[in-house]
Formats: structure tokens, C-alpha cells, sequence
């Protein structure tokens, strides 16, 4: 499956997460699962739920045209939207223009495979900045 997707994590130091969402948002998990035995298979659900859900910290996982595919409760409380309300828009919704304009997604790193982190403030639905 050729599948470029962007991970914005607000703290760069959530690898752990960020590689489980990864794994999920690209197939890779289903993949995995008929290798796995179903105990493990629930182990594995668990433990996503563990590091991406229940996570302190937020993690945004967006598609190659930049809409958003998945989202943790704790993006979610800190960005003040519903998972419906995040769930299909556009990434840079959330980001400062000038942010982008000081420093681009380089979306041509990630789609090479490579792994770029950075940290972003986003604006919240009522206006105001989170850094």
C-alpha cells in the first residue's frame, strides 16, 4: 500500500505513539493481525488504546492531501474541537499561517519516507494560540 501520511504530535518526544498510529492509520495493523493469534491481536487493540487514545499527548494524523484521519482525546481538549468538527479538515485549519510560512510542513521528506518533527502551535476553534 502506497500511503503518505503526516503525524503532528505536539511533543516530538511521543515516538512510541506516534509509531502505533502510524501503523494503524496505514493498514499495517490489520496486516499484522493475521499473524497474531486474537489474544494477541486484543493485546495490541489495548495498547493502542493505551499510547494513542489515552495519550498526554496530542497526536494529529493526517493524509497525504492533508485532511485529517485520526485524532487523540488529548489533541481534541486541546485544540476545542469534536472529533467530528476535526475529522476530514484541513490540517493547516489548525496551523498559524505564519508558522507555515516560516517553516513548511516539508511534505516532500515525509513522502519520501523520511521522519521530520517539529513543533507546531495551533489555533484553537475559539481563536486562541496553544504553544
Amino acid at each position: 500500500m502506497d500511503l503518505n501520511i503526516l503525524i503532528l504530535a505536539f511533543n516530538p518526544h511521543a515516538a512510541l505513539a506516534i509509531w502505533l498510529a502510524l501503523l494503524l492509520a496505514a493498514g499495517t495493523a490489520v496486516l499484522a493481525a493475521a499473524w497474531l493469534s486474537l489474544r494477541a491481536w486484543r493485546r495490541t487493540q489495548e495498547l493502542y488504546r493505551i499510547v494513542f487514545e489515552d495519550a498526554a499527548d496530542a497526536v494529529v494524523i493526517a493524509g497525504r492531501d492533508l485532511r485529517v484521519l485520526q485524532v487523540n482525546a488529548r489533541a481534541l481538549e486541546l485544540a476545542g474541537y469534536s472529533r467530528q468538527e476535526l475529522v476530514g479538515r484541513d490540517l493547516r485549519d489548525l496551523l498559524l499561517a505564519e508558522d507555515l510560512a516560516a517553516n513548511p510542513l516539508r511534505l516532500e521528506e515525509i513522502a519520501a519516507g523520511k521522519t521530520v518533527l517539529n513543533e507546531r502551535r495551533i489555533r484553537r476553534k475559539d481563536g486562541r494560540v496553544i504553544s
